[in-house]
């Protein structure tokens, strides 16, 4: 059997822990420890990685008993498996020779300078599948700007998603090994929701995939946490129309120059990008009025 890398997999892990701690518990010094040690992880700072792993394996020593007791917390298990994995990297990660990370950041530029050359780009929405409506109004978009469905990866559309008789997760990581990945982060509460995209997430950070953030309506830049957090530079597809056409035009022509694509007349972009602001807005009126809906038939 394999022995995996104990810091690759605290890496990867991360994101998804830290969300469990940050959705329990408001504390001020606990959420600071969570994003000092994405930054620690994203720069390789050893020394301040386990500093912060260790405050957040004692964070854990005493409070899984009030975690267990509590009515109100759903997801023990979750917390459990947290509390375990951290143990469990942290004893590990004492007798590890981190001396070898930049030995291995070193070989890895040059694998990464050899292999990139011959890997074809690919555009990968990582979304949650309660978001398949907004993600199909994009795709359109993308197909607009002249991308071909080989170029495009959407697990939750016909013709853009995974063959059938294929094994789900062998397939999105040879996504992520076999093509030099744009990632497009679909951000909503679903998303948050799914722990498959977050480790969609935590792959393509660990990765050090390029991605655009795009945020659904109704969703607030406050509530982007993870490796791509508020602090990026993000699409918030409801904001002001202006600063939206903006951005789009922007990641237009970002997507030109990666895919080599052949610009469009500007009369021609411009129609299809306020199509699918007017159709993405269109979206966001009719889910609200289906929530209202919803809401209104519930017993009392």
């Amino acid at each position: 059997m394999k022995v995996q890398d104990p810091y690759k997999i605290l890496k990867i892990e991360f994101d998804g822990i830290s969300e469990a701690i940050d959705n329990y518990t408001s504390d001020s010094l606990i959420c600071n420890y969570l994003k000092k040690m994405k930054i620690a992880l994203q720069e390789d700072s050893t020394s301040e990685v386990m500093y912060y792993l260790e405050k957040l394996c004692a964070w854990y020593d005493e409070n899984i008993s009030a975690i267990y007791s509590n009515q109100f917390v759903y997801n023990k298990r979750e917390h459990s498996q947290s509390k375990h994995l951290l143990d469990s990297l942290f004893s590990q990660l004492k007798e590890y020779d981190f001396n070898k990370i930049e030995q291995m950041k070193r070989e890895s530029t040059t694998v990464t300078d050899i292999v990139y050359k011959n890997k074809q780009t690919k555009i990968f929405i990582s979304h949650s599948s309660k978001d398949r409506s907004y993600v199909e109004l994009l795709v359109t978009l993308f197909d607009s700007m002249g991308l071909s469905s080989s170029q495009i990866f959407c697990s939750s559309l016909p013709g853009y998603d995974i063959p059938i008789d294929t094994d789900i997760f062998d397939y999105l990581r040879d996504q992520f090994l076999q093509y030099d990945l744009h990632v497009i982060f679909i951000h909503s509460e679903n998303y948050y929701q799914s722990s498959v995209s977050l480790n969609e997430m935590g792959a393509a950070w660990a990765l050090k995939n390029n991605y655009t953030s795009l945020l659904l309506p109704g969703f607030s830049f406050d509530k982007m946490t993870g490796v791509v957090n508020s602090e990026t530079v993000a699409i918030k597809l409801d904001n002001d129309t202006i600063e939206v056409k903006d951005k789009l035009n922007q990641l237009y022509e970002k997507l030109m120059i990666e895919f080599s694509l052949e610009k469009k007349p500007q009369v021609i972009w411009e129609r299809n990008r306020d199509n699918f602001i007017n159709n993405v807005f269109a979206e966001s009126k009719k889910q609200l009025m289906f929530s209202k809906a919803v809401v209104m038939k519930r017993p009392f």
